[in-house]
């Protein structure tokens, strides 16, 4: 019996010990763009930043490619949101970059002034 729990002992000791001195940040991996992996960001080649694939139909995706090449692809550019207006090819794009927010106005799928 003594032997049993000497083992047990020893096995929850071993499994508290770590091998490795840096703690790891959960969540903060990112892609080879820059892109937040743990919120489900992915770099898109086609649009030329972070988006989530899932969020944006095909006008959305062009609305945010256009208004991307307008402010400058970076790495870690991410669409934050991609609001449709009433008009044709109207919508307001949401970009966060460096921690700063973008937004870019597209009117009949040309950058407003």
């Amino acid at each position: 019996m003594k032997l049993i729990l000497l083992i047990a002992t020893l096995l929850l000791i071993s499994g508290c010990a770590t091998t490795s001195n840096e703690e790891q940040i959960i969540g903060g991996d990112t892609d080879e763009g820059g892109c937040l992996i743990g919120a489900g960001y992915q770099t898109d080649e086609d649009v030329g930043c972070c988006i989530r694939n899932w969020e944006l139909n095909s006008d959305q995706r062009q609305a945010a490619k256009i208004a991307a090449e307008h402010i400058g692809k970076t790495n870690g550019l991410t669409v934050e949101s991609v609001e449709t207006k009433e008009c044709e090819g109207c919508f307001t794009v949401a970009f966060k970059r460096n921690n700063e927010q973008v937004f870019v106005l597209l009117e009949n799928w040309k950058v407003g002034e």
